[in-house]
């Protein structure tokens, strides 16, 4: 009796340990990139936030930097500071993906900004070595939301040279791993209660 029951719980780890690794297969590359999240009409639902911050440090200064992303359900918030020489390449990537429409610049600084009904719901500033983005995911569209956490893994790239894409394969690769071992694990347990029952 005993027998049965153990085996029966080597099978479900057996089948927990695939389905774990499944399900962290799925949800890195299955997810659509950005699902746009409406924006919120009221105040009331405020459970969900996250906060990340990034430090890179190098030898060398020139690619030291410090990254924080604030993104919860009223706001997004992304901060970062860099080595001054990284402004040029920022600029050229924000200008590419925020044009000149809605762009003030005051000597160094570049500040772009959109207004709903009165309301600013963005504002991005750069200055030599420091950029400032954020979103009110109030009044703002799910699309445009959508568009800046996806410029801001970009920035976020560029600033520190990562690579986001590469850093999801390596998280996927070590998750395959460890539910490959988690198998050998069972299989083995489960041949030795073979061993045991066969006595």
């Amino acid at each position: 009796m005993w027998c049965k029951i153990l085996k029966n719980n080597i099978m479900k780890t057996i089948i927990l340990a695939i389905a774990i690794f499944l399900f962290n297969l799925i949800n890195t590359f299955g997810q659509a990139p950005a699902t746009p999240i409406p924006p919120s009409t009221s105040h009331t639902s405020r459970s969900s936030s996250s906060t990340y911050s990034f430090t890179y440090d190098t030898d060398e200064r020139d690619t030291n930097s410090s990254i924080s992303i604030k993104n919860n359900n009223d706001i997004y918030r992304f901060k970062a500071s860099f080595n001054k020489k990284r402004t040029d390449a920022v600029k050229k990537m924000l200008l590419h993906h925020l044009g000149k429409k809605n762009l003030k610049i005051t000597e160094k600084t570049y500040v772009w900004t959109k207004n709903k009904s009165g309301e600013e719901i963005f504002e991005c500033k750069l200055t030599n070595g420091r950029l400032r983005m954020f979103v009110d995911k109030e009044y703002a569209t799910g699309k445009f939301y959508a568009d800046i956490q996806e410029l801001g893994v970009n920035l976020k790239d560029k600033i520190s040279g990562s690579n986001s894409k590469k850093l999801d394969t390596r998280r996927v690769e070590r998750e395959l791993e460890r539910a490959k071992r988690e198998l050998a694990r069972a299989k083995r347990n489960l041949e030795r209660v073979k061993r045991k029952t066969n006595k």
